[in-house]
């Protein structure tokens, strides 16, 4: 239901009738990135490497993915683009290991990196 508010700007009930949220200011900024980032956290734990998310890379995440008249589609490219790629183009080119625990941050330019966790 929350995705279908924040995606479509409308809610459909059980009788058809739906509810327009077009000039409705939802408060849930931080709370709607961890949605993406705790799916990526779940796809990167199948293949047993931890992702650790500290306030600077959700809000990172937030800011780059913030678009009022798309809703919530541009997070998920966010995600994809600050985090998923790149971890996985690490991964994959072996200058992050599969496997553990690593840490993304945010340096001083605004930039994600990734530290491994000792």
């Amino acid at each position: 239901m929350l995705l279908q508010l924040l995606e479509d700007d409308n809610l459909t009930g059980n009788k058809d009738r739906t509810v327009s949220f077009d000039n409705t200011l939802v408060m849930m900024i931080s709370k709607r990135a961890n949605l993406f980032l705790d799916d990526l956290r779940k796809t990167s734990e199948r293949e047993d490497t931890h992702l650790a998310f500290p306030d600077a890379a959700i809000r990172r995440v937030d800011f780059e993915g913030r678009d009022p008249h798309f809703g919530a589609r541009p997070l998920g490219c966010a995600v994809d683009k600050l985090i998923g790629s790149p971890i996985s183009k690490d991964i994959i080119g072996g200058r992050t290991e599969h496997g553990g625990t690593v840490h993304v941050h945010v340096d001083p330019d605004g930039r994600v990196v990734f530290e491994p966790a000792p």
